[in-house]
């Protein structure tokens, strides 16, 4: 009994601080909340050469600013589309220093990850990165670690800047046609509706925007990516597992615990694993 007891107290303790919330900005919650993410997220474009919808875009883009795949309450494609169109996106504090020395050394608490790019921009990061970033084209390899974690951090800033430009989101609609593309403009449309929070237009918007895409994307496929992220079969798998070992712990000698019941046990996470690859590669 007492050995259950501490297991949950473990295991509260451990998803307390997995998924503690952090200090929110409340306007741009709100603000970013109204973005309509079923009608959004099957949008296709071009990221790095492949054509992935907007919901797999935005997931890539929004974890490796935030370390996360939704925050505060919001999807990636809520933060995604609602940064370029937020009025003090500046003051928002959402890229995460991985780093709790670089943290320290730019003049920040040790233990809060998160800060604004006006934070940021008066921290003296540029001059900071400047040389780093020049060693960095002459030769990576000879970098430190730290010189890679200055890196990574102004890289984050530039990628966050381009996105609350607009930049990062038409460019990866246009294709292969520029800014004259259909849906460049339509995705100017959306942005627009989005910012001056005119809930109609942008479900108008994202859907003439979904099927001008579908010109440029086989649908279908598009389609099973967006349930496979929905899905998250390897996340559900990990956390069966995980609480199948538990049960295998708390269990053992136990005759409730027979072959037969631990063979299901298992079953269930592995087809999980199973189908999500079998999805991930197709």
């Amino acid at each position: 009994m007492k050995k259950t007891a501490f297991i949950l107290l473990f295991l509260l303790a451990t998803l307390s601080l997995a998924f503690g919330s952090e200090e929110r900005d409340a306007n741009f919650v709100r603000h970013a909340a109204q973005v309509p993410t079923k009608e959004l997220n099957a949008i296709a474009l071009q990221s790095h050469g492949r054509v992935k919808p907007l919901q797999t875009h935005a997931r890539e883009t929004i974890l490796y600013l935030t370390g996360k795949y939704s925050m505060w309450g919001l999807d990636s494609v809520q933060w995604y589309v609602g940064l370029p169109t937020y009025r003090d996106i500046e003051k928002v504090p959402f890229i995460n220093i991985r780093d709790p020395q670089l943290r320290v050394k730019l003049g920040f608490s040790k233990q809060d990850r998160f800060y604004s790019l006006a934070q940021l921009e008066g921290s003296g990061l540029e001059a900071m990165a400047r040389p780093v970033m020049e060693k960095m084209s002459q030769n990576e390899r000879n970098a430190t670690t730290d010189e890679k974690n200055i890196a990574e951090l102004m890289q984050q800033v530039w990628v966050a800047k381009s996105i609350i430009a607009g930049e990062h989101f038409l460019s990866a609609v246009a294709f292969e046609e520029g800014e004259s593309s259909p849906m460049v403009t339509k995705a100017k449309d959306l942005l627009t509706a989005v910012a001056q929070e005119k809930a109609d237009l942008t479900i108008q918007a994202g859907h003439d925007l979904r099927d001008l895409s579908k010109a440029h994307s086989q649908p279908t496929l598009i389609s099973l990516e967006v349930f496979y992220n929905a899905l998250r079969p390897f996340f559900w798998a990990g956390l069966v597992y995980f609480l199948t070992g538990i049960a295998l712990v708390v269990g053992m000698g136990s005759k409730v615990l027979t072959k037969k019941r631990l063979f299901i046990l298992l079953a269930v996470p592995f087809a999980l694993h199973a189908g999500g690859f079998i999805l991930r590669v197709w």
